[in-house]
């Protein structure tokens, strides 16, 4: 879906596809069994001065199957990295994003984590 033209913005650059999310969150996708791969570009995009590390979990029916460690987007945002995990025979794909220092909750209003190419392949 969405509007022909509009992208997803991260880093600087856009990408065709993706999803942003708050700071703090999480998205259940359901898969069925029938898929085999998540791959994306995980970046933050951000209007702050100062972006708080990031964990970016990918988990498959409740085991983390993937952790991006403590992410952070470099002083002008411009990090990124490329993530892909398999996800055969799992029913509940979940992507979730946590701030690694709870006490600059008032950042996490200026940035917003992206799964920019976000792409699963099923059969």
């Amino acid at each position: 879906g969405g509007e022909p033209g509009l992208r997803i913005g991260c880093c600087s650059q856009p990408y065709a596809k993706g999803l942003g999310v708050s700071a703090v969150s999480r998205v259940l996708v359901h898969l069925g069994g029938k898929c085999t791969d998540f791959a994306a570009v995980i970046g933050v995009h951000s209007s702050s001065e100062y972006t708080p590390p990031v964990t970016f979990w990918v988990a498959g029916d409740g085991v983390v199957l993937y952790t991006s460690g403590p992410f952070d987007p470099g002083p002008s945002g411009m990090a990124t990295q490329n993530v892909s995990v398999p996800v055969a025979n799992v029913k509940i794909m979940t992507l979730q994003v946590s701030v690694d220092e709870p006490a600059s909750f008032s950042y996490r209003n200026d940035s917003w984590p992206v799964w920019a190419n976000a792409t699963v392949l099923c059969a």
